[in-house]
């Protein structure tokens, strides 16, 4: 019988196809992307079955549309009884591992009601690593950027860095202090070293090469960026050239027949529309909408609208997304291909 292979599964966060030189992007380059690319398959087309992060996520691991495992939303934990492909390639005898963000439960939960709750990690994160929905090991990122310094990744942290290092790592600067920009592009203290991608990229290739090479293993991969809020290390900084960055590609009139928030976001205005509310609700959803729902989610909705604000006129933002871009490469080099 034939040795099984095993299987390696590496997925960003948001990430556009305009960000990889393998797709036709001249303003940056990626070759560890590429080599991939040249020596696999890429795909031209390809459909995300949710618009956002937990629904999307489940479906990818499970097969199935959001209607069918009831994943609806974020903020909306994963049910026990949702068959994934970790569940079956675990019955089959693999060792099955993730790494970096799973959101398969709310973060803003409290810890009782949800093992990826952003609160008291500081407490379980240690002694825990499994198992979870499938998974034999897990090692967690939660959130992102300034609010992600949690799960096993904040764990580390506090034993890299005194409480202080960290508060100041909690605090963004706006680039160029332009406060009014709403694409979300920001200077950040922390040291690359300490950054989540070259987290997780670390945590990974240690698993890789502390694997029994009998046993076939599945490592889903999964890297936090380059997820809104883009902030990375001053450290890291120009490694993309902002004046060959093009302008988001869009034709006056095109949203003119779309839901009015699409309009407000590319504005820079959704964050002051009615389609904000305390509760933060998904884009799209009148603050006076709410009161339907009770509250039922008020604690564990992510502010997801500020997703389409990346669009923003100006080109900033774009700068800093792709320089997020620039530390994945690093990282997914090193675990492909090291």
């Amino acid at each position: 019988m034939s040795r099984r292979p095993n299987i390696l599964v590496v997925c960003t966060d948001q990430q556009r196809t305009d960000t990889l030189s393998c797709y036709g992007a001249k303003h940056i380059k990626t070759p560890g992307f590429d080599r991939i690319a040249r020596e696999g398959i890429r795909f031209d087309r390809a459909y995300a079955a949710s618009a956002v992060c937990t629904p999307s996520r489940v479906s990818l691991l499970s097969g199935q549309y959001a209607g069918r495992h009831g994943v609806w939303s974020i903020g909306v934990n994963t049910g026990d009884d949702v068959r994934m492909i970790q569940h079956e390639l675990r019955d089959a005898g693999y060792r099955t591992g993730l790494i970096g963000k799973a959101h398969l439960e709310a973060y803003q939960a409290t810890p009782d009601q949800s093992q990826e709750s952003i609160e008291g990690f500081e407490a379980g994160y240690g002694n825990w690593s499994g198992p979870y929905y499938g998974f034999d090991e897990v090692q967690l990122a939660l959130g992102h950027v300034n609010y992600g310094m949690t799960g096993h990744y904040g764990a580390w942290l506090l034993q890299r860095h005194s409480e202080a290092d960290i508060a100041r790592f909690k605090q963004l600067r706006p680039r160029g202090n332009n406060t009014s920009f709403g694409g979300e592009a920001y200077d950040w203290d922390l040291p690359l070293a300490s950054h989540n991608s070259v987290w997780t990229g670390d945590r990974a290739v240690e698993f890789i090469e502390g694997h029994r090479q009998e046993d076939p293993f599945f490592l889903f991969v999964s890297f936090q960026d380059p997820h809104h809020p883009h902030a990375l290390p001053t450290e890291f900084e120009n490694r993309v050239c902002s004046t060959q960055v093009p302008d988001p590609i869009y034709t006056e009139g095109e949203l003119d027949a779309r839901p009015p928030h699409f309009k407000l976001a590319r504005e820079g205005k959704l964050s002051d529309s009615r389609f904000v509310g305390n509760a933060w609700p998904m884009a799209g959803q009148p603050r006076d909408s709410l009161s339907q729902h009770g509250g039922v989610h008020r604690d564990s909705m992510r502010k997801s609208m500020e997703n389409s604000q990346v669009m923003a006129k100006k080109y900033c933002d774009n700068v800093w997304f792709l320089r997020t871009i620039e530390i994945l490469e690093m990282k997914r080099v090193a675990i492909c291909f090291e």
